[in-house]
């Protein structure tokens, strides 16, 4: 807006003079229920298309308006990349009707000085960097942590790791970067991770898990008592890295790989149990996990967008 003789007037007005800029968040709920606060948001973004700022994107920032009080809240978040893709994840910081959409939050950026950020702090319901042991995660076999990541050998007893004491039922999703090392060599055992059991390391159902039992293929599967599910194939893709997900509801289970939904296994029968985080390594297989997050699940995940890029005083 033209002031008559102050320049531009911004509406809001213009939260940090360090950022250059800024895109107002539009988070559409696309469910059949409200949205409520506090769920992870992700924001789909490219640098390209922005600032081109580099990683670790300290540049970027959410921040919400808060018009009644005429004040901003800088809001955590974290940030996923996929190639020339980034996915930036943050809370809500208001619950959001049924087909109804929230305005009051921007990103952002274009800040040539920016100070350091910790990204992980408060936005998802648990992260494990992986980048060191953890009495939070109880290990078995042949376990070592190295370059940022924790590595399962799955030669002799093989290698695996659980939270420990932390279990979550439905309505929770279990997202982990996972980078095969080497497939497993034979049939006798797998690979896997996901969701599984409570509190031990017995090789039993029930369990939601992404698992390899040969060389070449990875597989959704659920197993329980309210029935056994096997999904797609996909391909292992010895030795590069992808993001797989798990998203848990009381009959289906939403299978994600690079973020895109692949596969959805149902059953007729509820199953709301608990289960831990895991990971296993057998039959040879090696394995390299970055990092480990548990986060809210929604039944159709709300939409955000960046719309009205601004340029700052």
């Amino acid at each position: 807006q033209g002031g008559s003789d102050a320049g531009v007037v911004y509406d809001p007005p213009w939260w940090n003079a360090a950022f250059h800029a800024r895109w107002r968040i539009d988070i559409t709920n696309n469910a059949s229920i409200d949205l409520p606060a506090g769920y992870q948001v992700p924001l789909p973004v490219e640098t390209a298309a922005l600032d081109n700022a580099p990683a670790p994107f300290d540049a970027w920032r959410i921040v919400r308006w808060d018009a009644a009080a005429k004040t901003w809240t800088n809001v955590a978040r974290h940030i996923d990349v996929l190639g020339v893709r980034q996915i930036v994840w943050f809370r809500n910081q208001k619950a959001i009707a049924v087909g109804a959409t929230d305005s009051d939050t921007f990103l952002y950026l274009d800040n040539p000085s920016p100070p350091p950020i910790v990204a992980n702090t408060g936005v998802f319901d648990m992260f494990a960097p992986f980048d060191a042991s953890s009495s939070a995660w109880a290990q078995q076999g042949n376990v070592n942590f190295f370059n940022g990541a924790v590595i399962l050998d799955g030669t002799n007893v093989g290698g695996s790791i659980r939270s420990a004491g932390a279990t979550w039922g439905v309505r929770y999703a279990v997202d982990f970067w996972m980078a095969v090392e080497a497939p497993v060599v034979n049939n006798s055992q797998w690979f896997c991770g996901g969701f599984q059991r409570e509190n031990d390391f017995v090789n039993n159902a029930p369990w939601s898990l992404w698992i390899s039992r040969t060389s070449g293929d990875l597989v959704p599967e659920f197993y329980s008592s309210s029935g056994n599910v096997v999904g797609s194939k996909f391909a292992v893709d010895s030795p590069n890295g992808h993001y797989y997900s798990i998203e848990r509801f009381p009959t289906t289970h939403r299978f994600r790989r690079d973020f895109a939904v692949v596969d959805s296994l149902t059953v007729t029968n509820a199953f709301t149990a608990p289960m831990q985080v895991r990971f296993s390594a057998y039959a040879g297989s090696r394995l390299s996990i970055d990092f480990a997050r548990v986060r809210q699940a929604f039944p159709s995940p709300p939409g955000a967008v960046l719309v009205n890029a601004e340029q700052g005083p």
